[in-house]
């Protein structure tokens, strides 16, 4: 360094670069640091610095880490990062990114209860992916504003748009291009498994074990967050069925899987159910255990309409 000007520079940009390396090739190496609350904190900072100095492909890398931050639960953080990273995307010029970060903002307020904003996001994101000719994106884009409509129990319509969802996405297969054909494969069994929680709400239980079945075995593939979703939703199904025993194992190995893996947010969910039926039980002090800690999961998550959910279910077991 030949001035007190390069150093300067070095400090306001070459440490900041350095430390994003740093991080990144950490991340790389071992996706498990995300689970320690420091190292989030410090991959944050990183972030906030990077974001500061304008650095902005180093920004935009740090997207790759979000499914993870996702996954695990860390829901506040994913949210600070794809919010970073939508600004790095608005400064890079880059539309796909832009539109992707939007759906996955949106994504997340359907998680949070937050359905106007959800489809704020969602339909921006579905205009951009329009406008950019991306095909896959607004076909994403279509499962989210279906699960929009699953959320407000307009059962019929969620129906209708899910099964042309499933027709556009067998066009897809049947092109017998790899690449469409894994995608359409992919995102097919998600579907499946969305129709079968419509089709169970609407008392077609036969239809509806059948999609949950076709999106069981597609999950299987997919990962253990995938298989724990199956699982809770073909729960659901034994619990409408009073099948409770069935019910009861299939929430129990969902909770298992989640534990296993840290999937905070099915987890907990899994937990309610499981706390629903120790009180069908007459087991009071363990429902409110289980209840308990899924007030706690979905408080720090930001879940406002699930944090209600449970506060009135612990009131009432409180009260009996």
């Amino acid at each position: 360094m030949d001035s007190a000007n390069d150093l300067i520079e070095f400090y306001s940009t070459g440490c900041v670069q350095s430390a994003a390396q740093s991080w990144w090739e950490l991340y790389q190496a071992d996706a498990q640091i995300l689970r320690q609350p420091d190292e989030r904190a410090n991959i944050l900072f990183c972030i906030e610095e990077c974001s500061a100095q304008e650095n902005w492909d180093w920004v935009a890398q740090f997207w790759n880490l979000t499914e993870d931050l996702y996954n695990l639960g860390y829901w506040n953080e994913y949210e600070q990062v794809d919010r970073a990273c939508l600004a790095a995307a608005q400064a890079l010029g880059n539309a796909d990114m832009q539109a992707a970060i939007h759906g996955e903002l949106g994504w997340l307020a359907i998680q949070r209860g937050e359905f106007q904003r959800a489809r704020a996001w969602i339909e921006s994101s579905q205009r951009i992916y329009a406008r950019l000719g991306n095909v896959r994106g607004q076909l994403i884009a279509r499962r989210y504003i279906a699960t929009i409509a699953m959320a407000g129990q307009e059962w019929s319509s969620a129906r209708t748009q899910l099964e042309e969802l499933l027709d556009s996405l067998r066009a897809l297969i049947e092109t017998g291009d790899p690449e469409w054909r894994a995608f359409g494969v992919r995102q097919s069994d998600i579907i499946h498994d969305s129709l079968g929680i419509v089709l169970q709400q609407l008392n077609d239980y036969a239809r509806a074990e059948h999609e949950l079945q076709l999106g069981l075995a597609g999950a299987r593939a997919r990962g253990p967050l995938a298989v724990a979703t199956s699982l809770l939703n073909l729960g659901k199904l034994r619990l409408r069925q009073a099948r409770n025993d069935e019910a009861e194992k299939l929430f129990a190995e969902c909770w298992a899987t989640c534990r296993a893996h840290e999937f905070r947010a099915i987890g907990a969910e899994a937990q309610f159910y499981l706390a629903q039926l120790a009180r069908a039980r007459g087991e009071k002090h363990t429902a409110l255990e289980l209840a308990r800690d899924c007030w706690r999961v979905y408080q720090a998550l930001g879940m406002t309409t699930s944090v209600q959910k449970t506060a009135e279910f612990i009131a009432t077991l409180l009260d009996s």
